[in-house]
This record gives C-alpha cells, structure tokens and sequence, in this order.
C-alpha cells in the first residue's frame, strides 16, 4: 500500500511539474508583419525581475509542496488520502506561485513613421546670395521641401521649424517665409528642437551664431538623444563682399566761380582684406569734375573702417548746382548728392618785395589784368612805398588791415623790413583769420634773416644760411618743374589740357630745399626730385614757399597763360582759409559708423601747428541730426544723415591725450548724431564731423558661412555634414519608420477564479478528512 501510493505521489508531482513547465514556456515571441503590426499572447511573471527568480520561486514550491504532503499528518487510507494530501500540496505551491505573479501578456506591434524635424536658419545672413550658381542660401531650404515633399508620409512625418530668432515657430515648407531674424540663436534654438525627441534632424544653416551659446554646446545633448540622426546641410561661403558706405561730404556750400574747391569725402569701408582701391567721384549732371584713388585701409575684413578722401573740383557757371559723390569700391557703390551754390568771388592780394624784380614785376602786371583779382603792391626800398595806384596809403600790415586780403606775398624780404607788431599780426592772421603767406625769397638771401623771429615758424622749411640761398640762385642751374602727386590728388598746378610744366622753359636757379617742416608738403619737383613749391597748413591758415623767382620766363611768345595759371592757383589755394573755414581744431569720431551700444572714441585734434591748446579739457556734445544738414564755422556744409527719431543731446567730457584730446562713449540710440563743442573752444574753430548710429546688425557684419562650427556639431554629436539637398535627401534612411510595441497585462494571482481554485483545493482537503472523522 505504500509503494502504491508513493508510485500514485510521484506521478501526481511529475504531472504538476510538466504543467508548470508548460506554462511558463508559454509566452510566444510575436513578429511584426510588414507594412502593418501583429498582436500575440505570452505567459509571464509581473514580479520577478529577473529570470533566476523563477527557479528560486519554483524551488520554493516545490520544497513546501513537498513538506506539506510529508507532514501531512494522519490521513484517510486509500485513494482519498492521496487526494487530500495532493490537494494541500498544490494549494501550497499555487499559493507560492501566485505571490510570483503569473500573468497572461498580450503585445501589439505597430510600424510608425519616423519623426523628422528640419530646422532651417532664419537669420537675416540666409539671404545672402552666394549658394550654388548664385541663389540665396534660403533657396537651399526650399530645394530640401521640394525633395521632402514626395515623402510617404506612412514611413516619414515632417515638421518645419525655424532657428534663428524664431527656433518655435511652425514652418510652411511650400512657402517658407523669407529670412529677416536680426540675430542667430542656434545653440539655444537647436536645444529646444531636441527636447521634441526626433529619430531624424536635419539642420539648414550657415552655421552662424551672434546671440547665446554655441553649436559646440548642444552637442551633449545631441549624443543623449539617444538614435537621433544627425544631417547638416551647410548654407553659404565664406567670401565676404566689400561694401562701402558715404558718411560725410564737407565741402564749401558757396563755391567761387572758376576756383578749385576740395571736397573731403568721409566714408566706411567694409572688406579690407580686398586689394581693389576706393575709387571716388564728384559729378555735375553726369559730367565728371573731379576723381581719386586711394587704397583701402588694412584691418579686420569684417569691421566698418574709416577711409577719406580729398578732391578738388571746379565750377565754372553761377548758379546753384547739386555735386553728386560717387565712391566705388569692388563692385560695392554708393553715392551722395550735396547741394552748393556758385558765386563769383574776388581774390585779394598783397605783394610785398624789396624792389620790383622781374618775377613780382610780371606777376603783379598778371593780376591787374585779371578783374576776379584785387592787387595791392609796396616796395621796401628806400622805406615802405606804394607801388602803383591801387591800395592805401600806408603798410597794411596791422590786424584789421591784413583782414581785406586772402594772400599776402613776401618777396626777397628779411626781418629788418617789418617791425615785431607787423609780425604777429602776420602770424595771428595766417593761424587765426586763415590768411595764406607765400613766401618768394630771392638771390640777397634775406629770408635767412627771420630766425629767431616770429616769423621763423611762418616758413614751411628750415631757414637756410643767407650764403647757400644766394648760390642756389646764382648758380642758374636749369631746374624744369613737375607737379608731384600730392598736388595731382588735390587737383593743383593743373597746367591745363595738353600741356606739362616740364616743357615749358627751364628755371634757372633755386632755393636749396632740404627736409620740410612737421606736415609739410611738396607740390612741386624738380628734375631730381626736390622740391620747388612747398606747402604748410598752419592753424586756419597756410604757408607756401616758391623756391623759384622766374616763371617769368614763361611768358615768351605766349603772355601771361601759364605764369597767370600758376600763379592764380597758389594764390587761391593759399587763401581758401579765409573762405572755407578758420578751424583750427577738427573734432571727428572713430569709427564714424557704428551699431548701437559698440564703442566710439571722439577725437579733438589740432589742425596744424601752432595751435594754442585750451585751458581746461573741453566738454563734448552729441546732437541729434535731425534737421537736416549740420553746418561747419566758415560757411561749410556737411551732407545730412539719418534723422533720429527723437530729438536729444549726449555730453562727454574729453580728456587730454597726446596732441588733442579724447572722448569715449557707447554708441547712443540708432539715428544720425552731430558732434558739437559744448564747452572749453569756440565752436568758430572747430570743424567737426558726425556719427552715424545703426540698428544692430551683427547678422549681417560679417555674413561668412561658419563651415568649422559645422564640422565641429558633425563630429562630435555623430552626424553627416552636405553642400547639396540631393546628397542629403539621398543619404537617409531608405525606410525609416519604427516599431511600436504595447504590452496589456492581464494578472492571474488577483482573479476570482485563481482565488476560487486555491479555495477549492483547500476545501476539497478539508471535505475529505472531515469524511474521515480526522481533525
């Protein structure tokens, strides 16, 4: 009986055990169909976490299993007592493997279409058109929709969105707006893209960030995304055009008729690196009057730096007139109208000489016949006397009488002819009133005589010993002369339409010129480069010296043509102090061109020597230019700039640095600023510039793809960098969805039917043993 029933408990366990076995190989690996999902059911454990559990579970059912059928303790003979102990038996394992947590599993396999965001850079710089034959970077993006557009949308969902200024906002890839964001956050925009957890992100940009973090940043985020895929289209080059930009035009807004007028064009250039000069232009109804060439200054190719320009134009009919300023600089234009009007305007002129020697004689004779010239002479022969008619009776050489002339001409004169109050009114006219002196030395020497005088520093060049100038001009070596460069870039010592000064008769003779004083120029050489004519800016004045006394010799078989033409020209040149302004200070800024909040040094610098410095620092001012042109001391005009929209006044106090002084300050508000004297100079003698304020447009500063902050992005994040929307759209995936799976669990440990199972066996157990009348 008992090998009977062992037999019976063995079969009862292995049965047991094959069911259990049975169940937990139960769950059914399920394989998504293609093109749609696929659903299934499987057998599992809600709360073993891992699979070794289930053979402790199970070692521990089977152990209690088998304790509770030994110790069962007296039961009914026969079958009914193998029935009851396998009845608590498999109630105590089910127990223990309900705590488990048998559950049924039912998963349901789904292919999604794979979520692709395009990020496409909206930043002002995007419509730069220097993309693949010659269309703008933004039309790369809209290449890139064109090729997206044909996507399934079954196996590929697209969402547009903007960087640049506008990283949350929804695109419309069949019409992409135009790119006009003021500024680039494509660090900060890309990571919020991000946090949308795409499988495929594609970023059209030029790479380049003016406002929060970089590229390089996002990259950590981009590697923790997990399997996103990386695709930068690059947008752009890095070649940046020049541009050029006409700040100011200063010029006199009465022009003489007849006269050489300069004109000082003010500008900005963009795109130093370019080895092309600034070509620049004055025009009078299509005709051009005056053109230059000067080099582009050297610097960071993508900075505003200030450039300017002189010319020298004349206009030869009364009336008003409008001049039009045309600068050029490769391939970049601009131009500026500036209004005037021409006027006749008589040249009054003193000469000055010990006797009438041939060369003041024929100049003197020159001028009278000239009715655009007022000529006064006097001789200092044998005391001061008038020569001729015209003028008044005495030297007019006091302050107030020098005030009726634009020139005066010292002939082969020395210091014994004036007295000392004769020259300080010389030397206060030339630097305060802008009177021109010319000096004419002769063969005596004389000029060697005004050292330690006052009139020493009214000389553009060191004062030579009496014995050298007299051999210089005794010596009658033949000197032809050529008008220099200097002279050519000003628009002086034009000898006139086919006609050189070297073809003319030779001068025989000259002052031996050796260096030149601080700023002084030559005008004109010789045959072996020294100078003949120098000129000197000297507060609001100037000073020529004439090393030849003989351009008398022109005069054969032609008159007084081009002794008259060169003359004339000095002269007027010498005088346009007096006419232009009598500045002796130039207040200007640097840069004159700028973007709200960039720095700006103000400079006060002197315009020549000889300049009395203020007694205290003056105090400067920045004005709204908004009413229109801003006029200079002395009747010039500066062309107007941008209006302000508000009216208001900036003060800066200037410190002493150098030679002038100095002023720094952030740009103010964006507008046309005009920079005045407040305090500390008369405003009479200073000439002073503008300062054009811009919007900021650190977008379009420097416009250059940044192709290594790309590269860099690819690199570390894992991506793939493209010139070419064909080449990327050909690069992804060629099916990109994904599979979704969900998994619905349904417990089998908290059920009715479990709970009624492990009841029934328990009371099966308990019914049995009561039949048999055992506790």
């Amino acid at each position: 009986m008992a090998a009977e029933s062992a037999f019976v408990g063995r079969n009862l366990w292995g049965s047991a055990l094959r069911c259990l076995a049975a169940g937990i190989l139960a769950a059914v690996p399920l394989v998504a169909a293609e093109g749609g999902g696929s659903s299934g059911f499987g057998f599992g454990w809600e709360r073993l976490s891992a699979s070794w559990h289930l053979a402790v579970v199970l070692a521990v059912a089977i152990g209690l299993g088998w304790f509770g059928w030994q110790r069962y303790g007296p039961a009914p003979s026969g079958l009914a007592g193998l029935l009851a102990k396998g009845c608590r038996a498999v109630a105590i394992v089910l127990a223990v493997l309900l705590i488990a947590g048998p559950a049924w599993y039912r998963s349901e396999s789904t292919w999604l279409p794979a979520r692709l965001v395009v990020a496409v850079d909206q930043s002002a710089s995007m419509a730069r058109a220097d993309g693949p034959g010659g269309v703008t970077r933004h039309d790369l993006a809209k290449a890139l929709a064109q090729g997206l557009a044909s996507a399934d949308p079954k196996r590929l969902s697209v969402k547009w969105h903007g960087l640049g200024g506008a990283g949350d906002n929804l695109l419309d890839p069949a019409a992409l707006p135009a790119p006009t964001a003021p500024e680039s956050r494509l660090g900060s925009d890309l990571d919020r893209l991000i946090s949308l957890r795409p499988d495929l992100l594609i970023v059209v940009s030029d790479g380049r960030v003016t406002s929060g973090p970089s590229l390089i940043s996002v990259a950590p985020r981009l590697v923790t995304a997990g399997d996103l895929g990386l695709y930068l289209l690059v947008c752009g080059g890095d070649h940046l055009d020049p541009e050029i930009f006409l700040d100011e035009v200063v010029a006199n807004r009465e022009v003489p008729v007849g006269e050489i007028e300069p004109l000082a064009v003010r500008m900005s250039v963009r795109g130093a690196g370019s080895t092309a000069p600034v070509a620049v232009r004055v025009e009078l109804n299509g005709r051009v009057l005056a053109t230059t060439s000067v080099a582009a200054p050297s610097g960071d190719p993508a900075a505003l730096l200030p450039l300017e320009a002189v010319l020298a134009a004349s206009l030869d009919q009364e009336g008003p007139a409008t001049l039009t300023v045309v600068a050029e600089f490769a391939g970049s234009t601009c131009r500026q109208d500036l209004p005037v009007v021409v006027r006749s305007r008589r040249l009054s002129v003193l000469l000055l000489d010990r006797s009438p020697r041939y060369e003041l004689r024929y100049l003197r004779e020159a001028l009278l016949r000239d009715t655009a010239v007022t000529t006064h002479a006097y001789l200092a022969e044998s005391g001061w006397r008038r020569w001729g008619e015209a003028g008044p009776d005495w030297l007019p050489l006091s302050e107030a009488d020098l005030d009726r002339y634009d020139a005066v001409v010292v002939g082969d004169l020395g210091a014994d002819s004036f007295t000392a109050a004769q020259l300080t009114a010389l030397d206060r006219a030339v630097r305060r009133g802008g009177l021109g002196l010319v000096w004419l030395p002769g063969e005596t020497g004389a000029i060697a005589g005004l050292a330690g005088t006052t009139a020493e520093a009214l000389v553009p060049i060191p004062l030579p010993q009496a014995g050298a100038a007299m051999r210089g001009y005794r010596d009658q070596r033949p000197r032809r002369l050529f008008r220099s460069p200097i002279a050519e870039r000003q628009g002086l010592l034009d000898p006139g339409e086919g006609v050189a000064w070297d073809r003319l008769d030779p001068l025989l003779g000259a002052l031996p010129i050796g260096e030149l004083k601080l700023v002084a120029e030559a005008l004109a050489l010789d045959q072996d480069g020294r100078p003949l004519v120098v000129d000197r800016p000297l507060g609001a004045g100037r000073t020529l010296l004439l090393a030849c006394d003989d351009t008398w010799r022109w005069r054969r078989g032609v008159g007084d043509a081009f002794l008259h033409r060169y003359w004339s020209q000095l002269l007027r040149h010498a005088g346009q102090g007096r006419h232009n302004d009598t500045a002796q200070w130039r207040l200007f800024a640097s840069p004159r061109r700028v973007q709200v909040g960039e720095p700006v040094t103000l400079h006060l610098v002197r315009r020549g020597p000889g300049v009395d410095p203020p007694a205290e620092a003056p105090v400067l001012r920045l004005v709204s230019a908004d009413r229109g042109p801003s006029e200079t001391p002395g009747g010039s005009s500066t062309a107007p700039v941008a209006a302000s929209p508000q009216r208001s006044a900036v003060l800066v106090p200037a410190v002493a640095e150098g030679e002038g002084f100095t002023a720094r300050l952030a740009a103010p508000a964006a507008g046309g600023w005009r920079l005045e004297i407040a305090a500390g100079l008369d405003t009479k003698t200073v000439d002073a510039g503008s300062l054009q304020v811009l919007p900021s447009q650190a977008e379009l500063r420097d416009p250059r793809a940044d192709r290594p902050a790309l590269d860099g992005l690819a690199r570390a994040a894992g991506g793939r960098v493209f010139t070419d929307p064909a080449a990327l759209l050909a690069a992804l995936p060629a099916d990109p969805r994904h599979e979704h799976r969900t998994t619905t669990v349904l417990g089998l440990w908290d059920t009715w039917w479990a709970l009624a199972a492990l009841v029934g066996l328990l009371a099966v157990d308990w019914a049995i043993r009561r039949a048999n009348r055992l506790p």
